[in-house]
């Protein structure tokens, strides 16, 4: 089977529904109108016009030509009557990194696959012991990450229920919170806790130096901004914390000491500093 790799097309404002043009004329040449009204008769008499040798493929980066030749289980001369176009769209969406997928069968003798693939934005640990994931913008665990270099991905903490290859909104907080640190001059993070505390206190974030900042819900770009200009002043008092609590409108609640041992009790922790703008709850 001749495979053409085309162009992926440039995203518009309408994402993957700007796709369908783009798609179909990748494979629109050749199609005659009259073929398709005289198919049957073509079928039994002529049955090499109707059958598969070509397949258009769009948007294909991470995913080689061969490994969708072997999902779509097509070879040449496969006849096209014989093409179940949603079943083929069903079987590439089985592959890792295919988010989504569809499929156009143009006579004669063509195929046109669009794929839509899945950008690893962040890592994830699930199960126990837990294991790296690649988490997609959708919040989707999409391929173990094995002994791939994840440097410069956020890990993110989640659910202990959270399951591979299932979209969780959870899981889809904590990649907004990975990509919102971004836009923020913040040393690097360590985890982005989106799941094993109580809901008010998350989302929350593990600083490099072990420090845990609680973002909780709601306001995160003010909040990434307040925590980002109170480390950038380099405080002793915030380098010596070991958490640093955003709950609090602009009051930034510091506390310091030993973490507790059990380390569920963070937020009962002992001391706080008078510093303007920083203190304990009252």
């Amino acid at each position: 089977m001749r495979v053409t790799r085309c162009p992926t097309p440039r995203a518009r404002s309408g994402g993957w529904s700007a796709w369908p043009s783009s798609w179909l004329a990748a494979g629109a040449v050749g199609v005659g109108v009259g073929v398709r009204a005289s198919e049957p008769v073509v079928a039994r008499l002529r049955p090499e016009l109707l059958a598969v040798e070509r397949l258009a493929l769009v948007g294909a980066e991470r995913v080689a030509p061969a490994e969708v030749i072997a999902a779509l289980g097509l070879h040449a001369g496969t006849p096209v009557l014989a093409v179940d176009a949603p079943e083929l769209r069903r079987r590439l969406e089985a592959h890792p990194w295919v988010a989504r997928a569809r499929v156009a069968l143009l006579r004669p003798g063509r195929v046109v696959v669009a794929l839509e693939e899945r950008e690893p934005v962040a890592v994830v640990l699930l199960g126990s012991p837990p294991s790296r994931w690649w988490l997609d913008a959708e919040g989707v665990p999409f391929l173990p990450v094995g002994t791939a270099d994840a440097r410069g991905h956020a890990v993110v903490v989640g659910p202990e229920d959270a399951k591979p290859r299932a979209a969780d909104a959870r899981l889809a907080e904590g990649v907004a919170v990975a990509r919102a640190l971004r836009t923020h001059a913040l040393p690097p993070v360590r985890e982005v806790l989106v799941g094993r505390d109580a809901p008010s206190r998350l989302p929350a974030l593990v600083l490099g130096s072990g420090t845990r900042v609680t973002l909780g819900p709601g306001e995160l770009d003010a909040k990434l901004a307040r925590l980002a200009a109170l480390l950038a002043a380099g405080r002793p008092e915030v380098a010596a914390a070991f958490e640093i609590d955003l709950r609090f409108g602009d009051r930034m609640v510091l506390r310091s000491g030993p973490p507790p041992a059990d380390g569920g009790g963070v937020a009962a922790a002992s001391g706080g500093s008078p510093a303007p703008g920083l203190g304990t709850p009252g």
